[in-house]
């Protein structure tokens, strides 16, 4: 059975292990679906919203957000001093901050690399999601980011269950260039990953 180890990218470090049932060969956030590969994910990635042993929505990445009148605009408002880290030349590094357009580019590659993900369920309640999965363009979607620290989503509907959808690991942010970078293999390998959790792998 293979274990998944990692450091705490603190100033104390603490390696931890754990014994999986496979072998993970997808952390991918926005596509991975083995049990083994979420459990690393969920401890080497860290999503908008989690939930706390109480239930509460906290967020480590959200100072506050806003919810219009009519319930149909989210406005997040982020803190602009949370890195990015990458795991190379034997240490931990920070690669780039995490910005609006992180979590702005996971909900555009759900739609079109996993628009069969659990919760694309709730997702389909932003404004004009069924045409971008009919074919429209990625740009009619009701997302959009203001700026480094801000981003808005528009639904065309209320939905209750919107903002725990954020806790889902298919929501954890993806940094655009990074991805880009990485030819289609993000999330395959060492070197193809970054990490924005309380984890991180080392080879």
């Amino acid at each position: 059975m293979p274990f998944f180890s990692s450091c705490r990218g603190r100033s104390t470090q603490k390696r931890v292990a754990w014994l999986l049932n496979s072998a993970p060969r997808n952390l991918d956030p926005q596509t991975a679906r083995d049990e083994s590969e979420l459990i690393v994910i969920k401890n080497c990635f860290s999503g908008l919203f989690e939930k706390s042993e109480g239930g509460e929505l906290v967020s480590s990445f959200v100072k506050h957000y806003d919810v219009s009148k009519n319930s149909l605009e989210y406005t997040f408002y982020l803190y602009d001093d949370i890195y990015w880290s990458i795991y190379e030349e034997r240490q931990i590094k920070k690669y780039a901050p995490i910005k609006a357009d992180d979590f702005v580019f996971a909900i555009e590659r759900l739609f079109t690399d996993n628009p069969d993900a659990d919760v694309m369920a709730i997702l389909k309640s932003i404004k004009n999601a069924d045409k971008v999965l009919e074919g429209e363009k990625l740009s009619k979607l009701g997302v959009k980011v203001i700026n480094d620290t801000t981003f808005k989503i528009t639904l065309s509907s209320k939905n209750s269950s919107f903002i725990d959808a954020f806790t889902n690991h298919a929501l954890f942010p993806c940094n655009r260039d990074f991805f880009k970078s990485t030819s289609g293999r993000y999330g395959l390998s060492y070197d193809t990953m970054i990490f924005n959790g309380s984890f991180y792998l080392k080879a």
